[in-house]
């Protein structure tokens, strides 16, 4: 694991007064918002059974630190270890698929909406079994969090760096303001963001994205 305060000294020498504990804030804000617009992390979340008659459940990540964003797929494994995967429907595809659901409509899940929060989901049809669902999500530090996985941290470090110099610099009124510098740094930031945004979307594979050409009127 990487910790944020050990890549404050990193960041310091470009912040002279720069309090250690306010760099540290920053290096987990700029994570949360390139995990959050970025989607980058993603992992495997608690496996857990279903309960006969219950519709809505709580996905939780494997570690304390992370918190989700969305989920990336669901999927129930049957007693004979088959898989299945649970796809997500709109709330009007779900009233269109699901028209007695919740109250007339249980079987096998086949389809979930997303809940109140973002790690909760209803499953449709309402389980008539005990199946085991897992899942994979969309994951972001906590806000309290101290520490993201290491291999995060080296494929995004350039992104982060710009964009935790960009936020502090771009603070008025203090010994490392620089404006100018916060600009410079702000490109580097969206620039960069967009590029980890793609990789991710590639799942850190080297596929090209191709885009299809379209005719002049």
């Amino acid at each position: 694991m990487t910790t944020f305060a050990s890549v404050v000294p990193e960041m310091s020498a470009f912040l002279p007064g720069c309090p250690s504990l306010v760099i540290e804030s920053t290096v987990r804000k700029i994570v949360a918002d390139l995990c959050q617009r970025g989607r980058v992390w993603e992992d495997d979340v608690t496996s857990f059974p279903t309960a006969i008659g219950v519709y809505v459940y709580t996905l939780t990540p494997t570690v304390a630190y992370a918190e989700i964003i969305e989920p990336a797929r669901i999927w129930s494994t049957r007693a004979d270890d088959t898989t299945f995967d649970i796809t997500r429907l709109t709330r009007a595809k779900m009233a269109r698929a699901h028209p007695g659901w919740p109250l007339n409509d249980d079987g096998e899940p086949q389809h979930y909406q997303p809940g109140a929060t973002p790690a909760e989901l209803k499953l449709a049809p309402v389980p008539d079994a005990v199946i085991t669902i897992q899942a994979r999500a969309k994951l972001r530090p906590t806000a309290t969090a101290a520490e993201w996985p290491d291999y995060l941290y080296r494929e995004h470090h350039r992104a982060v760096f710009h964009g935790v110099l960009h936020e502090l610099m771009g603070m008025p009124n203090r010994t490392w303001s620089d404006a100018k510098l916060a600009v410079y740094h702000g490109k580097q930031w969206t620039y960069l963001l967009s590029q980890a945004t793609i990789r991710a979307a590639q799942e850190y594979g080297s596929e090209d994205l191709t885009v299809e050409m379209r005719p002049f009127a």
